[in-house]
């Protein structure tokens, strides 16, 4: 975000003198935008853009669409964030009359608004109260877990070592991999501790992941956060706690490394860096196991991963009543390629092919090679209307799309068949198989064309 393409109408001036930190609270003036029916307190919002950490905040203003800008004396410009419509299924922010805001909160990796008095729970999308920050990217962050397929696994000694090793290095009686869920932390592997999981309301891990640093709870009996939680009023008693973020390359925090003891502590900024690479560690493990399940020649998943991503994605488009569509592409006669060109030249159109699909496509949505050249897209929160649209522009890009072949007579091309989640639909392969019987009507139809069948 540039202050000069902003035409900004000041909302509140803010003490220059106030800098952020983890868990800053910046006062801001009562306006009539903030008292009337703008902004509520206990509403998260979206951050469209990290916001610096350590910049000093000069000015809150409203810019075009309803837009608050948070600018800065840092080097950053600021955030841009957007006030969603309340209930937007892609953001938790709501628009709620009354109640003035009289704060805002400013952490490492989310933006959220607070009553001045109300310093713990946060309200969502869902209408429920949170005792935890919710991350902005919460949505995205919970797919890019479930699709990492991690959860409800047996455990692995390979991330027991890791634990172990932690517990040792920092003289800590539990170390845990956390992976942070909907409603629940599940302990990818654990040390000193019984249990598996524990609800996410009383998660110190679900406090880390809304953040990028290390987190540190030198004594939680003396943090209000913490201080009545009943993993530290009962067994296991934690009174120390030291979490570092599982970051994955896309940015979404799948939860933590932490070290725990049952006494209170002090942690190092030297320990500190420790754990963050003991973290990177375990994240080096998961995204090479998520990796080597892919296509070694597309960097795409497979035929199983599709059907386990799209089994769970058509149970939540299910109960949320929301669309999904799919799209079967399938370059034609691929094969003449590599008869007269050779396979090498075969591999790079099918990876140029891949690049160019992602391209289009959002950050929820999921591509699959299913075949030598079939390529599978299933596209989230989507009908088959916007879904045909989409292969057609995919197809359009595809015959201008330069290889190999380009000073050949050679056309490349492709067929595609598109089709939508229906009520009847009673598993997701009848949602693969319905646009895989589209796509044979492309072809059998003289191919380079999409065809759209509905149930």
């Amino acid at each position: 975000m540039r202050q000069g393409v902003l035409d900004p109408k000041p909302i509140a001036e803010l003490p220059p003198v106030l800098a952020l930190g983890k868990g800053g609270l910046l006062d801001v003036a009562m306006h009539p935008r903030f008292a009337s029916n703008q902004l509520s307190p206990s509403e998260e919002v979206l951050s469209q853009s990290s916001l610096p950490v350590g910049d000093r905040v000069r000015d809150v203003r409203e810019g075009p669409d309803g837009q608050l800008h948070v600018l800065t004396d840092g080097p950053g410009d600021g955030a841009l964030i957007r006030l969603e419509q309340a209930g937007s299924s892609s953001s938790p922010w709501s628009r709620t009359p009354g109640g003035p805001c009289a704060t805002l909160r400013i952490g490492s990796a989310y933006i959220e608004t607070r009553a001045a008095a109300d310093d713990v729970n946060q309200t969502t999308s869902d209408g429920l109260a949170r005792s935890y920050p919710v991350p902005a990217d919460e949505g995205l962050r919970l797919r890019e877990l479930q699709r990492h397929q991690l959860l409800d696994h047996d455990g692995d000694h390979h991330f027991d070592r890791i634990v172990k090793l932690a517990s040792a290095i920092f003289d800590m009686p539990i170390a845990l991999i956390s992976l942070v869920d909907h409603d629940r932390q599940w302990f990818l592997s654990r040390e000193g501790l019984e249990v598996s999981e524990t609800p996410r309301e009383v998660a110190f891990c679900a406090h880390t992941i809304a953040g990028n640093e290390v987190m540190v709870v030198p004594d939680a009996l003396q943090d209000d956060r913490f201080s009545s939680n009943p993993l530290v009023l009962s067994p296991p008693g934690i009174r120390f706690y030291a979490g570092a973020p599982l970051r994955t390359k896309e940015g979404h925090n799948l939860g933590t490394l932490c070290v725990i003891d049952q006494k209170p502590r002090e942690f190092s900024t030297e320990q500190q860096q420790q754990l963050r690479m003991l973290a990177d560690v375990v994240m080096r493990e998961i995204e090479w196991r998520h990796d080597s399940s892919l296509c070694p020649v597309t960097g795409l998943s497979n035929r199983g991963a599709l059907f386990s991503v799209g089994k769970r994605e058509m149970e939540q488009a299910r109960s949320a009543a929301d669309p999904m569509a799919l799209i079967c592409l399938d370059i034609d006669n691929f094969r003449q390629i590599n008869n007269r060109w050779g396979h090498p030249a075969g591999d790079q159109v099918l990876l140029d092919f891949s690049h160019l699909c992602k391209g289009f496509l959002r950050e929820q949505d999921f591509i699959a090679r299913l075949g030598d050249e079939e390529f599978v897209i299933l596209l989230i929160g989507q009908d088959s209307e916007a879904a045909l649209q989409l292969a057609e522009r995919i197809r359009d890009a595809v015959s201008r799309m330069g290889g190999v072949f380009s000073r050949s007579g050679y056309h490349l091309s492709i067929s595609g068949g598109v089709s939508a989640l229906a009520h009847d639909d009673t598993s997701f392969g009848d949602l693969v198989q319905r646009a895989e019987r589209a796509l044979e009507l492309a072809k059998t139809n003289g191919r380079d064309q999409i065809v759209s069948l509905l149930n």
